[in-house]
């Protein structure tokens, strides 16, 4: 015959040893061996993924991700750029596109120039869980090219040739032309390399 009662404590997390004592009209009988046992109702720490140390392009916004914490159900997002400024923002399972081994996120501000630290706390019903450990990345902005020629006054704004010295790491280039004002009358899109 096996005996079993369901008691409503509400223990917090940690490891506990349990054991049962019988009784009779005599008395007290001995206690039986302990067996151990852990509550766990709060997630476990977040284990990072990427970005590490790689070097990633001055205004990219990097995609983070990390390994689906046990327990877990919430999940906030916190980076810190070489100026010492933090960007905070918590997601869900669901807004982390977490599959049953990682989330990721690609959140909508880019990164500066320099060692930027990001780590991810994790969260659930139960309250929050750890911060998982720090991962530092570096974010290196390819130095401004060097205009080669100035544009004499022309009789047709359709063939203007605007030459540069090509920058080693630059993969793209954002040409825009002002005006005396300063202000931007000419943005031409994304161009590559020539």
């Amino acid at each position: 015959m096996v005996c079993s009662v369901n008691l409503e404590v509400d223990l917090p997390d940690g490891n506990y040893q349990w054991q049962i004592q019988p009784r009779n009209e005599v008395g007290p009988g001995p206690w039986s061996q302990s067996l151990p046992m852990t509550i766990k109702k709060r997630p476990d720490a977040a284990i990072l993924i990427s970005p590490t140390a790689a070097l990633l392009n001055c205004n990219q916004k990097p995609t983070y991700s990390w390994q689906v914490a046990y327990l877990a159900t919430q999940y906030l997002l916190s980076v810190q750029d070489v100026l010492g400024v933090t960007t905070e923002r918590w997601y869900s399972n669901t807004e982390a596109n977490c599959t049953t081994t990682t989330c990721s996120v690609t959140p909508d501000f880019p990164v500066v120039e320099g060692n930027v630290q990001w780590r991810v706390k994790t969260a659930n019903s139960e309250g929050e869980g750890p911060w998982s450990a720090p991962f530092v990345f570096t974010v290196k902005c390819p130095p401004p090219p060097t205009t080669l020629s100035k544009v004499t006054p022309v009789t047709n704004s359709n063939l203007i040739a605007y030459n540069w010295k090509a920058v080693p790491s630059a993969t793209l280039y954002q040409l825009q032309v002002k005006n005396s004002q300063g202000q931007v009358i000419l943005k031409n899109g994304i161009l590559p390399p020539v």
